[in-house]
């Protein structure tokens, strides 16, 4: 096909990643030039290959860090914080927003150092946006002061695909009167895409304990017999939910029921089923 037609950008892409995945992890210095030689060529010759399309393509992961692909754009994953107040009172909700830039490529994961304060979650968002003319990822928790004492949150740590960054620690005390106190607890910082994946759609299952009830924007979720309010997670594109998660960290329901926004039947069972 090359020989008839040498600017087939599509065919000589396939053939970059086809010579690397016939290669191997062991592959050879020449099978690295003659791939890296076709990639570039064809993205010079194609209109609609975007190198970008080349840093989450799984065929070139392991070898975008070699020389003969130094001519791809690498942009390194940031990480900006925007922290809460440094005091809240009980009743108050408590923010920690993220946004993530650079080569935002999943699976995204947040972990702290520390997560632990008198706070219950309130939901969970992960909204795809664009910064400035390029795609990023922001991403906000949202708790509750349900007692008094301090709140530490971090230091942070983002995985993005193969990608590392930081951020640094918050700090929020608490206060409540005395008869509306709880005891510190561990925060969790799970992602709603973590859930999504762990739970097929209008199906409900126990995931690290908790219970999840994975759905749509619009459907309605019961218990049987109830339970109290479920931490909501919500996945977005430019503002607009796609999917939701609503999770109980202590519900053990015998029967869950989703109904969608007409009211229409679209699972009911045990978790599990």
């Amino acid at each position: 096909m090359l020989a008839v037609a040498p600017t087939f950008a599509e065919a000589r892409y396939n053939r970059a990643a086809y010579r690397l995945r016939q290669a191997g992890p062991a592959v050879d210095d020449a099978t690295l030039a003659a791939a890296a030689e076709d990639l570039r060529l064809a993205l010079s010759d194609g209109e609609h290959l975007a190198a970008r399309a080349v840093l989450e393509d799984p065929d070139f992961a392991a070898v975008l860090d070699r020389p003969a692909f130094a001519f791809l754009p690498h942009r390194e994953l940031s990480v900006s914080l925007e922290a809460p107040p440094a005091t809240a009172f009980w009743g108050a909700e408590v923010d920690l927003r993220l946004r993530l830039q650079g080569e935002v490529s999943e699976p995204v994961t947040v972990d702290a150092a520390r997560a632990e304060g008198p706070l219950e979650l309130v939901s969970v968002v992960e909204d795809a946006v664009e910064i400035d003319g390029e795609p990023a990822l922001a991403l906000q928790w949202t708790w509750r002061v349900v007692g008094a004492g301090p709140v530490a949150i971090g230091p942070l740590t983002v995985h993005a695909g193969g990608q590392e960054a930081t951020a640094e620690a918050i700090a929020v005390e608490a206060s409540a009167p005395p008869d509306r106190t709880a005891p510190s607890r561990a925060l969790t910082l799970a992602l709603p895409s973590t859930l999504f994946a762990a739970v097929p759609m209008h199906r409900a299952r126990a995931v690290d304990g908790a219970l999840v009830v994975h759905g749509r924007p619009g459907d309605r979720v019961e218990l049987e017999p109830p339970g109290e309010p479920a931490a909501r997670y919500e996945r977005r594109e430019a503002g607009v939910a796609t999917e939701i998660a609503w999770r109980w960290p202590s519900a053990t329901p015998s029967k869950v029921t989703v109904r969608d926004g007409s009211g229409a039947l679209v699972f009911s069972g045990a978790p599990g089923d």
